[in-house]
């Protein structure tokens, strides 16, 4: 009797083992939140930093061109020091700034080209599609080893008669 209990041991063991492998992603338990919310880290050096946006400032005369910018983090906090700000007028930042493109009016962060950087997400909800319409426009900076540089446009709006 004792070899028929060890071989269902066996079974049951083996059995349970091929189901706790094949269960799905998502009947797992997913992780528990960051109580202090999403954390973007930009220049990749383990302390979260800060995104901003001002999408009705003046920029190069244009009102309601807007900006983005970036406060990068450190052992101690957010660095006021080591902040950035980013306009259509920015090296490596495509388009221009016109008024009302309220480049900056909505933003989020990923790692969009898994570099293991984050990316910074800007949309510019006024930004003009050919010579009449403003059919916004979305656009990605991307994060890397000096932080937030350069940049390319992801989406525009199409313009409609």
């Amino acid at each position: 009797m004792t070899s028929r209990a060890l071989g269902t041991g066996v079974v049951l063991a083996v059995t349970l083992a091929a189901a706790v492998v094949a269960l799905p992603a998502a009947a797992l338990p997913a992780p528990a939140p960051d109580p202090h919310g999403p954390r973007a880290d930009f220049n990749g050096d383990g302390y979260p930093d800060l995104a901003f946006a001002a999408p009705g400032a003046t920029v190069k005369g244009f009102k309601g061109a807007g900006y983005v910018g970036v406060a990068y983090g450190s052992r101690n906090g957010i660095k006021d020091s080591a902040k950035r700000v980013f306009t259509q007028a920015s090296a490596g930042v495509p388009g221009t700034p016109e008024a009302g493109d309220a480049f900056g009016g909505a933003v989020a962060s990923a790692d969009l080209d898994q570099d293991g950087y984050a990316d910074l997400v800007v949309g510019s909800p006024g930004e003009k599609i050919g010579a009449a319409a403003a059919g916004g426009g979305v656009t990605v900076l991307w994060g890397g080893p000096g932080g937030l540089a350069g940049g390319a446009t992801l989406l525009t709006g199409e313009e409609y008669a």
